[in-house]
């Protein structure tokens, strides 16, 4: 191979190395920490709603399952 064609190929493999690695770095600093909490009761019609699987409630909305 030519210096040309190696110089060609190195510059490929570092655009394509910092490509696939910034995204990486980037997704993990936007995550967040979401705070749950259990154990809640849900009343319908006067009666508890019981099931296996427990409501929780994330930034003040419940879920049911």
């Amino acid at each position: 191979m030519t210096k040309f064609k190696k110089g060609i190929l190195m510059v490929i493999a570092i655009f394509v190395f910092t490509t696939f690695t910034g995204s990486d770095v980037y997704a993990v600093s936007s995550a967040k920490t979401i705070k749950a909490y259990q154990g809640i009761k849900i009343v319908y019609n006067g009666q508890e709603l019981t099931d296996s699987t427990q409501p929780y409630v994330i930034n003040n909305t419940t879920f049911v399952p």
